[in-house]
């Protein structure tokens, strides 16, 4: 070796890790926060088994049909009720229009009528002859 280099020798020896002589007291605080962690895991681990269950597929499916067969039933009961709505406002109409035909004095209507259109004719012919009489 030359004066400018250094050996380094790295020894390998196993230290004992350092143990207290005496553990610190575990406190009330520290075994209710140990108790609580641990209930919250239990917790967690049944909600995951209950979730990933069977049973509970099965029921959510179950739900999901009922559900479905709701809604059917509602629309199609929706559906008869405007049906009926339907169908009684038109009857409703038609026995109106009916009513008001029955009750119309038809004799008195054409009468009306003949008389408007005799009172046009006289004047458009009125007025025709006033066009072909000669001025003085």
């Amino acid at each position: 070796m030359s004066n400018d280099d250094v050996e380094i020798k790295i020894l390998t020896e196993e230290a004992a890790p350092l143990v207290p002589e005496n553990p610190p007291k575990r406190g009330l605080k520290d075994k209710a926060a140990d108790s609580t962690q641990h209930a919250r895991e239990q917790a967690a681990a049944a909600a995951k088994k209950a979730w990933q269950s069977d049973t509970r597929k099965k029921l959510t499916r179950s739900v999901g049909r009922g559900a479905k067969k709701v809604v059917k039933k509602g629309s199609q009961a929706m559906t008869d009720v405007v049906v009926r709505t339907a169908e009684r406002q038109a009857r409703q109409r038609a026995a109106a229009v009916q009513e008001r035909l029955q009750e119309t004095d038809w004799k008195e209507v054409s009468k009306e009528g003949a008389a408007t259109s005799l009172r046009w004719l006289s004047r458009k012919l009125s007025d025709l002859a006033a066009r072909f009489t000669p001025s003085k």
